[in-house]
């Protein structure tokens, strides 16, 4: 009679403990995903922002505060984010410095905190 009950309950119990397994390797699986994303992201924002092409550098920045800004990362990856824009800003000050020395006059204008948003993304916008 126990062999009879407990043959399904053990069997129920080994496909619970199975899906378990499963769904947490692919949660992991999912967060590797996207952690690796998010850091794809990252560099290509990173090389954009010290783009010497204005427009480009102009996108770079805006990618840049927006991953700031995002959810998906975790500590360790904004400190990635905070050591690009100091970077971005050291080679804007040391251009400044440069034209300074060499006598030209430097008008330094002090934007938002952060680049204005495009707007909703829409072709009328």
């Amino acid at each position: 009679m126990w062999l009879a009950a407990g043959t399904p309950l053990l069997a129920f119990v080994g496909v619970l403990v199975g899906y378990w397994v499963t769904r947490r390797a692919a949660t992991e699986l999912e967060t590797r995903s996207t952690r690796e994303e998010t850091m794809r992201t990252l560099k290509w924002a990173a090389e954009l922002a010290v783009s010497g092409d204005d427009a480009k550098a102009d996108l770079g920045l805006r990618e840049l505060y927006a991953l700031r800004g995002s959810a998906l990362l975790d500590p360790e990856q904004r400190t990635f984010i905070a050591a690009a824009l100091a970077s971005v800003y050291a080679r804007a000050a040391a251009t400044i410095e440069a034209a300074v020395e060499e006598g030209q006059q430097v008008e330094v204008v002090v934007p938002e905190a952060e680049p204005p948003h495009a707007g909703s993304g829409r072709a009328s916008d």
